[in-house]
């Protein structure tokens, strides 16, 4: 049985991309204290999305698909968020996955295509 937990998918998307990551620098454990942290510092998703072992083109495409099936209020912001950190991906490839057509895509692509130029 498929599931439409579109909320689920936003919600750990949007975990995903918005967490600030720590990391320790630590010495070489062969040579050195392995409770030695030389250097603590933050990161966020750009700096790691190559080195997370997940293909964040397609999980924003499926969070993007779920705004979309959801018809979230604020969705052109979420969108914008996503393809902020998301740059190559192209809306229009949300229309290929999902267990669902997404219905009045041309229309949403229409005020996304105005949003983006109100936008700048």
């Amino acid at each position: 049985m498929l599931y439409k937990e579109y909320d689920k998918v936003i919600t750990i998307f949007e975990s995903i991309i918005n967490t600030d990551y720590t990391c320790e620098e630590v010495g070489d454990p062969e040579y050195d204290d392995p409770n030695n942290i030389y250097s603590i510092y933050e990161i966020d998703i750009n700096t790691i999305k190559d080195d997370l072992g997940i293909d964040l083109k397609s999980a924003c495409l499926y969070a993007i698909y779920s705004v979309l099936m959801s018809n979230k209020k604020d969705k052109f912001e979420k969108i914008w968020n996503y393809v902020s950190i998301c740059k190559n991906v192209n809306i229009k490839d949300v229309k290929n996955i999902g267990i669902e057509k997404i219905k009045n895509f041309d229309e949403f692509y229409v005020d996304w295509k105005k949003y983006l130029e109100d936008k700048k």
